[in-house]
């Protein structure tokens, strides 16, 4: 994750952009990727290119992100 918000993933030999929302906050990944927005909202990487994620939680009062190796 870069301070403008945006997040990356190493592929075997670039960098590939997921998504370049300046709410993110934080970042996880286990296999899967998970971010934390400024809004408090959960999304998960659908892995469909720029922009492909999936909100799994939208409570305001989020404050912390964590993964273990099978769940979030």
């Amino acid at each position: 994750m870069h301070s403008d918000g945006s997040v990356w993933v190493r592929n075997s030999t670039s960098w590939t952009k997921l998504d370049d929302n300046i709410k993110t906050k934080a970042i996880t990944a286990n296999g899967n990727v998970y971010q934390w927005r400024s809004d408090g909202s959960v999304w998960a990487y659908a892995g469909k290119g720029l922009h492909s994620w999936t909100e799994l939680d939208a409570n305001a009062a989020t404050i912390k992100l964590s993964t273990t190796y099978a769940h979030l």
